[in-house]
């Protein structure tokens, strides 16, 4: 075990998120996605979880699964440099696109940012259900 500590100058000169060049299918091109940074990460889950106070001043969390693999993709899509492509509130510009090159890219996004297969079904499962025009499950 190191006895090293890092300073801010070693903590500033650790390497940035992951960006990796895909092929998506469905679009017949390749797509530079990247691995979220811990702010982006926290800003994403900023998106989808509120918390809310019941009539009895109790805290509860209350997930907002609105756009919520559009809002994902917005934080993973970038440059070759790992720019984003989109601004947060674009994810509905993403929303015009076939659900299939979605489903596509959010796959791929999912697998470089490890999220697990059961929190990926029930996105699936909520923004199927969301599309669809029922009310999100969750």
């Amino acid at each position: 075990m190191s006895e090293k500590v890092l300073s801010k100058e070693d903590f500033l000169k650790l390497p940035k998120p992951v960006v990796k060049k895909v092929f998506c299918e469905t679009l017949d091109a390749y797509v530079y996605i990247k691995k979220m940074s811990a702010l982006d990460f926290d800003n994403y889950n900023n998106e989808i979880i509120e918390l809310v106070e019941d009539e009895n001043g109790n805290t509860k969390i209350r997930q907002n699964l609105k756009g919520v693999k559009l809002k994902f993709l917005v934080y993973t899509l970038c440059d070759e440099k790992g720019n984003r492509l989109f601004k947060d509130d674009e994810y509905v510009k993403l929303g015009a696109l076939d659900r299939e090159v979605i489903d596509e890219l959010f796959q791929k996004a999912s697998e470089l940012n490890e999220i697990s297969e059961t929190e990926k079904e029930r996105l699936e499962k909520n923004s199927r259900t969301e599309q669809e025009g029922g009310l999100p499950l969750g």
